[in-house]
C-alpha cells in the first residue's frame, strides 16, 4: 500500500478537495484526517493523510506532497522508498527538502519545474511533465503532457501533485486516466531533483 501524506494548511480546501477526488479517480482510497479514518472500500490501494495526523510514518512506499511544513514533524516518516513532491513557489519549503536528501519533484509555473501546467481554462487544464522519470515499479516515464478536466474550483499545486501521484503509483500504464472523462496512456514515474 502506497502512503500519500499532505503537508498544507488545512483550512485550504480547494487543495484538499483537489487532491483526493483526483486521486479517487483512480485509486481505492482511505482518508485519514484529524484522528478520524474514512473509507468506503474493502480494500484499499492508498492511504492519504495529513502530516500532523499521526507521530510516525513507517511504510514501504511514501510519497509526501509539501505545500507548506508549518512546524510538521517530517523527520518522523521512515521507509524504503520515499519521494517528495513539492510546490518550487515556496522558497523555504525547497530548501528544508533539499536537507532531507530524498528525491524531489517539484512542480510550479516555471521551466525548472519537473511538472507544470502548460494551459488553465475554467474547465480543464494540461499538465506538463517536463523530464522523464522513473516510477515506484520501475518503469520509465517519457516527457508528456496529460489532459485534467477541473469540474470544480481546483488548487493548481495539488491537480500537479495528483497528477504526478498517479504517474509514480500505476502498475498498469495503459489504464492510467487522470481525468474522468478523459482517457489517456501513461507510464509510471519517480526521483527528479528539487
Amino acid at each position: 500500500m502506497i502512503c500519500v501524506i499532505l503537508a498544507a494548511d488545512k483550512n485550504d480546501k480547494p487543495f484538499w478537495n483537489t487532491i483526493s477526488r483526483e486521486l479517487e479517480k483512480d485509486f481505492s482510497i482511505i482518508r485519514a484526517y484529524d484522528g478520524k479514518l474514512y473509507t468506503s472500500v474493502n480494500v484499499a490501494e492508498m492511504v492519504l493523510t495529513d502530516i500532523n495526523s499521526f507521530r510516525q510514518f513507517n511504510t514501504e512506499s511514501t510519497i509526501m506532497v509539501f505545500k507548506n511544513i508549518d512546524g510538521a514533524d517530517i523527520d518522523s516518516i521512515t521507509g524504503n522508498s520515499q519521494i517528495a513532491i513539492v510546490d518550487s513557489a515556496n522558497d523555504n519549503l525547497m530548501h528544508h527538502v533539499a536537507n532531507m536528501q530524498i528525491p524531489a519533484i517539484t512542480c510550479g509555473l516555471s521551466a525548472r519545474d519537473t511538472v507544470t501546467l502548460s494551459s488553465i481554462s475554467v474547465d480543464g487544464a494540461v499538465v506538463n511533465l517536463q523530464r522523464g522519470m522513473t516510477g515506484f515499479y520501475g518503469d520509465e516515464i517519457e516527457p508528456q503532457e496529460i489532459p485534467a478536466i477541473i469540474e470544480e474550483e481546483a488548487d493548481h499545486f495539488a491537480l500537479m501533485s495528483a497528477t504526478v501521484i498517479s504517474l509514480l503509483c500505476k502498475k498498469q500504464p495503459e489504464e492510467h486516466n487522470i481525468a474522468s472523462n478523459n482517457k489517456k496512456t501513461h507510464d509510471h514515474t519517480s526521483n527528479a531533483n528539487a
